[in-house]
């Protein structure tokens, strides 16, 4: 798959009664061409918390209690939390889930969040010895103590034009959504790079399979790297400060953990 002729992706565009509704905007990624962006595959993902690190895993307000000690709780029930609501409101509630490990360094660098629904503040602690009551507005699954709060962030406004990356970028993927072994097309990954190696929102890298290292027989068991074999694409649509979320584009492989995603040549 080669960059090369114009793209078009459906971004929102306001209208008089404030409704959002589609517009395509077009760019040419010189050298390759990719396919359409489709923005349903993408949208679900813009503003529910799908990373936090280990410091916002110990900052975020956590649910301590919930109404009359249920195991769990849903819909219009009450639970209690402590920690920095900062004047906030309305909330998201996640789980942490899996730790996110880079393949190059082997270090933890976020853990997958599973999102559960949403809560409104009904009653603000005073000091913080004492918990804030929240009602469960919205309910994907059930949620119980140690559970996490973040704020319901603004709807957000993407302009989705594909580009290179301004510099060099040499990543790799870090983990498929939702943790299966192997991904295809329309599939979202995690790659180890964000917004301080210079990835952005509209990024589009190569995909390659990470050639394994081998003895070669011909030089006395020589250690000899294979190349990484070209195969696809990625279009980078969440970024955050050391990890990115990622569409797969058109690929002739399946995507697996470890494979390598640079700029494109």
């Amino acid at each position: 798959m080669r960059l090369g002729t114009p793209v078009g992706t459906s971004v929102p565009t306001g209208g008089s009664d404030n409704h959002m509704g589609p517009q395509t905007r077009t760019s040419a990624l010189a050298g390759q061409a990719i396919a359409s962006i489709p923005a349903s595959a993408i949208e679900p993902y813009l503003s529910k918390p799908l990373i936090v690190s280990a410091t916002e895993l110990n900052s975020v307000p956590r649910i301590i209690a919930t109404q009359d000690g249920r195991v769990n709780v849903g819909k219009g029930d009450h639970a209690y939390v402590r920690g920095p609501l900062n004047d906030e409101t309305s909330f998201q509630l996640f789980r942490p889930s899996r730790p996110l490990k880079d393949p190059d360094t082997k270090q933890i660098i976020g853990y997958e969040a599973v999102y559960l629904g949403t809560a409104r503040v009904t009653k603000l602690a005073k000091t913080d010895d004492t918990p804030s009551t929240i009602e469960v507005t919205e309910a994907k699954e059930e949620m119980s103590v140690g559970d996490r709060l973040l704020p319901v962030p603004l709807t957000p406004f993407i302009n989705y034009v594909p580009h290179s990356p301004a510099g060099p970028v040499q990543a790799r993927i870090v983990s498929i959504y939702e943790g299966v072994n192997n991904a295809g097309q329309n599939q979202i990954v995690t790659i180890n790079r964000g917004r301080r190696d210079g990835v952005d929102v509209g990024t589009v890298l190569q995909l390659y399979s990470f050639g394994a290292t081998i003895k070669d027989k011909t030089d006395n068991n020589k250690m000899i790297k294979l190349p990484d074999e070209e195969y696809g694409s990625l279009f980078v649509f969440r970024v955050f400060e050391g990890i990115s979320y990622a569409l797969i584009m058109e690929v002739r492989d399946s995507v697996q953990v470890g494979d390598v995603a640079k700029t494109p040549e």
